[in-house]
């Protein structure tokens, strides 16, 4: 049986850019995965922000479409986080083949070294800005 996104993931993929829809479709053909959230509300934002949850008052989340995206590993759980680095070389991996060009919150330099990270957010993938800080 082919993977399939459920109405939740759907939900939440619907507010996402056209490039990062097209990567969650790509990368469901590889691994079951869910989509936890695309669009986020300034005013959650701001309640993720001071909780710790992120480093931004204002993110690629807050953009209409959202230009970022959490996936996470199906069936969703928070207790073994390998998963969560496969999903990241893998949703990397799709992206680079279909010409998509992505951060990781696993890897926000993209250097390569997972270690070096002081903010892991490893569901996080955001399109990648221009060398203008445009991000089309």
């Amino acid at each position: 049986m082919a993977n399939s996104f459920g109405n939740r993931s759907l939900g939440h993929l619907s507010t996402c850019h056209p490039d990062l829809q097209r990567l969650a479709y790509a990368v469901l053909e590889l691994m079951n995965i869910s989509v936890l959230e695309g669009e986020r509300s300034l005013a959650v934002q701001q309640l993720y922000y001071v909780a710790g949850k992120s480093k931004v008052r204002r993110g690629k989340h807050n953009t209409s479409p959202s230009r970022a995206v959490h996936f996470a590993p199906y069936p969703y759980q928070q207790t073994d986080m390998r998963p969560y680095y496969y999903l990241g070389g893998l949703v990397r991996a799709v992206a680079k083949e279909m010409g998509i060009r992505i951060v990781w919150g696993g890897d926000w330099d993209m250097d390569g070294d997972i270690y070096d990270q002081t903010f892991n957010d490893l569901m996080h993938f955001e399109l990648e800005d221009d060398e203008d800080g445009t991000t089309d």
